[in-house]
């Protein structure tokens, strides 16, 4: 084997088996351009440790599909935009500028994509880097359903 196959072998390890953060992130930036599926099931675990990159490149990746998931990735892009008011000491300032110019890119190209009623509503929530009050999250949800 070659280093890289058994660094590779050794951060999945620590990533899958033990859910260490930064391996994980590592393999998303690995698998990134050979196999987006595989780094973004790296990125969102990643992300879900509030890594601010993971957040990021996990909102990309799902813009960037054939069939885009506007609701996921404007999700991970809100989050790693505004990550410095949720979380501030996982945040850092230039992750945060470019997540809060791509959310904005990838809003307007999911309001100008062709998307069904129940895809629209789910947008809606995601549709502002301002939080919504929870009461009105769920009065909408609750609409929608």
């Amino acid at each position: 084997k070659t280093y890289q196959e058994e660094a590779t072998e050794l951060l999945k390890y620590l990533a899958d088996e033990h859910g260490h953060v930064l391996s994980a992130a590592n393999l998303g930036f690995h698998y990134g351009t050979s196999d987006p599926q595989v780094a973004l099931r790296y990125f969102q675990h990643a992300a879900e440790s509030n890594h601010h990159a993971s957040m990021y490149n996990a909102g990309r990746i799902l813009a960037a599909e054939q069939a885009p998931d506007w609701v996921g990735s404007l999700a991970y892009l809100r989050a790693a935009a505004t990550l410095h008011e949720t979380n501030p000491k996982y945040a850092q300032e230039s992750i945060t500028s470019v997540a809060q110019e791509a959310y904005n890119m990838v809003a307007q190209r999911a309001a100008d994509a062709e998307t069904t009623h129940k895809e629209t509503a789910d947008i809606f929530l995601y549709g502002s880097l301002q939080e919504l009050p929870s009461e009105i999250e769920s009065l909408w949800k609750d609409a929608i359903m």
